[in-house]
């Protein structure tokens, strides 16, 4: 989902999803539908609460900061799971390939 970040003309705040994260509401204008838009600021919203029902006082700035370190260690945590997952899938093909052509080989 790209989200546009120029500022929204009259017209397309009228054609933008609104949602709201931590009270306040957002025109959001993305490539996707409204339905994932809504999917993705009720997580982000989610997250934001949890951050900022930990520490109350903190500024809602420093809430926000928070939580993109938060969802940024959760991204790159899964990129390296994954990245892990495609070398064991690529090591065990590798393996029944070579079993394979071994039992050709010998037929």
């Amino acid at each position: 989902m790209t989200v546009s970040k120029d500022p929204l003309s009259v017209d397309d705040r009228e054609n933008a999803v609104r949602v709201s994260i931590l009270g306040q509401e957002y025109p959001i204008r993305a490539d996707a539908d409204e339905e994932y838009i809504r999917e993705v600021a009720s997580y982000l919203n989610e997250r934001m609460n949890a951050v900022h029902a930990a520490e109350p006082t903190r500024p809602l700035s420093k809430v926000a900061i928070l939580t993109a370190l938060n969802l940024t260690h959760e991204l790159l945590d899964m990129k390296r799971q994954n990245e892990e997952m495609l070398g064991e899938i690529e090591r065990r093909t590798k393996e029944f390939s070579d079993c394979l052509d071994q039992g050709l080989s010998d037929s």
